[in-house]
This record gives structure tokens, C-alpha cells and sequence, in this order.
């Protein structure tokens, strides 16, 4: 019976990056799969030296840019592949020698992409140049979010207890965010083309600040009597609904 990844590999729409420094993604024009639909199937695929057997590497994160014709990809071996489908190449960006925990770009900045590791570094990549552009450091565990203000200049990085807003600038911390050792953060992200900055913790309350002053503008109030677990945040794109997922 032959495995999943072989059947995968089937696909006219299939690019294994194998370890390439770069390629082509499609190499006739691309249409959709006619029994499933998927228009491409992105994987890292190679031989290892003490076995026959193909290995798989896995992708953990990815980001896609404001114009929807870039993404970046990154493995749990830390390697970071730019994909470019209108100029159909995809290019190998670096390895960071560590697993990516969040991956965003700065839509601002069209080449620029942070990147998240867990060795608690937050990186910037100019995916353009290749080239490591500052490594931000002030965080004792994970980082599990990141979020870039729509001017390019702050970013917004979270852990489990500490949030730290960055200027871009200069990379460099503006303010570092504390006091949910006890509850927990949930995500913390800007509003979108505004200066506000919707922080949500583990147990379910939903506050919005002023990311200039850090003031409190004012808090999000759930059922009394119902506990939603929030796991996850969204806005519309005029910013006037705000979508929340739990269990």
C-alpha cells in the first residue's frame, strides 16, 4: 500500500524543496487538483545517510503577505523557504538552527519577516537580501505570538506571561507588558490601522489599550455565567467585529 507522502507526490501540483536553495513551484500551468481541489502542496523531503527511507521534515509555521502573492514558510529544523507565486520561484531564505514558534511579516516593510524561535529569540529576515537584519532579545520563554503595527514601525511579541512592544525602528524595547503570571495570555495583536491593542487572557477577559500610553480604553465582558475558553482572536477588516473562538 503505498504511503500518504508517496500519493502526495502523484500531484502534478506537488514542490519538494529537497534541501534546494531554489526552483521552481510550477513547472506547466496550474490548476486546481480535479478530485480535491488543491491547487499546490508545498514539502521537504530527503534521504538521510544512515537510512534508505525517505525523511520528512515538517512545516510548523507560515505567513502570508498583504498582497497574497508571498509566502513564507518556515520547519522545525529552522529552515525558511520564500515562495513568490507570481514570479512562480521559491528561494531557501536561512536556517535558524532552531523550531519556529510564530512567523509574520512586516507588511510595511514588503521583504522584512520576524520570526519567533524557541530559543526565545525573536529574529528579522530580509527575505529579499537573505540577510539577518536584528535579533531581539528580552524574553524568558516561548514566544507564541507576533504582531506588527500596520505602520511597520511596533511589533507586538507574547508569551505565556510577558508581552514586550518593540520599535522597529531601532530595534529595541518600548515597553515590556507584566503582570499576567497569574492568568495567563491568551494573544495580545493592534487593531488594525489604528493605535490600539486588543490583549485577551486565560480567563476570558478581553481588554483594549492605547499602545502610545498603554492605557486601558476599556474591557470586553463575556456571559456571567458561561465560561468560553478563549482560544483564539480575529477583527473584521473594518475593525468593527471582533470574533472570538473557544472550546
Amino acid at each position: 500500500m503505498p504511503s500518504i507522502l508517496s500519493e502526495r507526490m502523484n500531484y502534478e501540483n506537488f514542490v519538494d524543496v529537497g534541501r534546494k536553495s531554489c526552483g521552481t513551484i510550477w513547472h506547466r500551468k496550474h490548476a486546481p487538483n480535479k478530485d480535491d481541489g488543491v491547487i499546490l502542496q508545498i514539502s521537504h523531503v530527503y534521504e538521510s545517510n544512515v537510512s534508505t527511507q525517505k525523511q520528512h521534515i515538517r512545516f510548523l509555521q507560515l505567513s502570508i503577505d498583504g498582497t497574497g502573492e508571498r509566502l513564507v514558510t518556515a520547519d522545525h529544523q529552522g529552515n525558511v523557504y520564500l515562495f513568490d507565486f507570481e514570479k512562480n520561484r521559491y528561494h531557501h531564505v536561512c536556517t535558524c538552527n532552531s523550531s519556529p514558534t510564530s512567523l509574520t511579516w512586516n507588511n510595511y516593510r514588503m521583504n522584512e519577516v520576524l520570526i519567533a524561535l524557541t530559543n526565545y529569540d525573536v529574529r528579522c529576515y530580509n527575505v529579499g537580501t537573505k540577510e539577518l537584519v536584528s535579533t531581539l532579545k528580552g524574553h524568558t520563554s516561548v514566544v507564541h505570538s507576533i504582531s506588527v503595527h500596520s505602520s511597520g514601525r511596533y511589533a507586538l511579541t507574547s508569551t505565556l506571561d510577558t508581552t514586550i512592544l518593540w520599535d522597529l525602528n531601532t530595534f529595541t524595547k518600548k515597553r515590556t507588558l507584566n503582570g499576567a503570571q497569574d492568568v495567563g495570555i491568551q494573544k495580545v495583536f493592534f487593531l488594525r490601522n489604528s493605535n490600539q491593542i486588543i490583549s485577551c487572557f486565560k480567563d476570558d477577559s478581553v481588554f483594549v489599550w492605547n499602545c502610545e500610553t498603554m492605557k486601558c480604553l476599556y474591557q470586553l465582558n463575556g456571559p456571567i455565567d458561561q465560561k468560553l475558553a478563549i482560544k483564539c482572536l480575529t477583527t473584521s477588516n473594518d475593525c468593527r467585529v471582533l470574533v472570538a473562538a473557544g472550546k
